[in-house]
C-alpha cells in the first residue's frame, strides 16, 4: 500500500470520470489521495469528492501564482472555508512562493503577504502547511521559521542540501513523478533522491500534472508507484519498504 501525498482531483481533467480515477488508484494500492483545492470552487469540490470516497483526504489553499491577481474578495472567501471547514481538512495549502512565474517585485511582495496570511490562518488552527516552492524553495524555508507549523514541500525540486536541512528541521520534502521523466541518469535527480533523508519524504502525483511517462497528458494517483520504485531504484531499499515509510510520514504529517 501507499499514499499519494499530493493530487488535484478536484480540477477539470478529472470531472468526467473522477470515480474511475479514484478506483484506478485504489486498486492499484493507493490507500489514501490528499487532495488539494487551490481556489473556492476547487476547495468546494474537494470536500465533495472527500466525502464521497473514504480514501480522498481533502486540503485548501491559494495557489501562489495566481494570489498576487486574485481579488481581496477572492482571498477573503479562501481563508473563510478553510475556517469554516477545518475539521474536513488535513492541511492548510498549497501555498507558498512561485518565482518563476511571478517576477514582478510589487506582485512578489503581495504574495508573500498571502503566503504569511495563510501560514497564520494554519497556525491559528493547528494545522500543516502544504508549500508550493518554485525556484523560491530557500524563501519559503526562511519564511516558515517564523511560525509555529509543520511543513510539507510539494513536488519539491530545490537544491538537495537545502531538502536535508528542511527534514532536519522537522518538516518534510515531497518528490512527485516529474522525477521519473528525468531518471535515475540524471545527476541531479538522482543526488537529490539519494540526499532526501526517508524519514522525511513523501511522494506525490500533482496530478492531473507531473506524468511519469512522456508525452502522456493526464497523470492520476494510481501512477505515485512510478516514483516509489525510482526511490527505491536510487537508494537501494525494496520498493514496499519505500512504499511503507513514504506512507507512514505522510499520515503522520498530516495527522498533526
Amino acid at each position: 500500500m501507499v499514499v499519494d501525498a499530493h493530487c488535484h482531483l478536484c480540477f477539470k481533467h478529472f470531472r468526467r470520470d473522477v470515480e474511475n480515477v479514484v478506483r484506478r488508484a485504489e486498486e492499484a494500492g493507493v490507500e489514501r489521495m490528499y487532495d488539494c483545492g487551490v481556489t473556492p470552487e476547487t476547495i468546494r469540490r474537494s470536500l465533495e469528492i472527500s466525502e464521497r470516497f473514504d480514501s480522498v483526504v481533502s486540503t485548501a489553499g491559494l495557489h501562489p501564482p495566481r494570489a498576487p491577481r486574485m481579488p481581496d474578495g477572492v482571498i477573503d472567501e479562501t481563508v473563510r472555508l478553510v475556517r469554516e471547514n477545518a475539521d474536513r481538512l488535513a492541511a492548510v495549502g498549497e501555498i507558498g512562493l512561485d518565482y518563476h512565474y511571478i517576477k514582478d517585485p510589487e506582485e512578489r511582495r503581495v504574495m508573500r503577504s498571502v503566503f504569511e496570511r495563510f501560514l497564520e490562518l494554519a497556525e491559528d488552527l493547528g494545522k500543516p502547511v502544504v508549500i508550493h516552492a518554485r525556484e523560491a524553495e530557500k524563501d519559503a524555508f526562511v519564511t516558515l521559521t517564523s511560525y509555529s507549523v509543520v511543513a510539507m514541500f510539494h513536488c519539491y525540486d530545490g537544491p538537495a542540501g537545502l531538502a536535508e536541512a528542511i527534514v532536519e528541521e522537522g518538516h518534510y520534502v515531497s518528490l512527485s513523478t516529474i522525477h521519473c521523466i528525468r531518471g535515475g541518469r540524471d545527476p541531479g535527480t538522482r543526488k537529490l533522491l539519494e540526499k532526501v533523508p526517508l524519514e522525511g519524504m513523501l511522494v506525490e502525483t500533482d496530478s492531473p500534472y507531473l506524468s511519469p511517462v512522456k508525452g502522456k497528458r493526464r497523470n492520476e494517483p494510481a501512477n505515485v508507484w512510478r516514483i516509489v520504485e525510482l526511490v527505491a531504484e536510487v537508494k537501494g531499499m525494496g520498493v514496499e519498504e519505500v512504499a511503507d515509510v513514504t506512507s507512514e510520514n505522510a499520515v503522520a504529517f498530516y495527522d498533526l
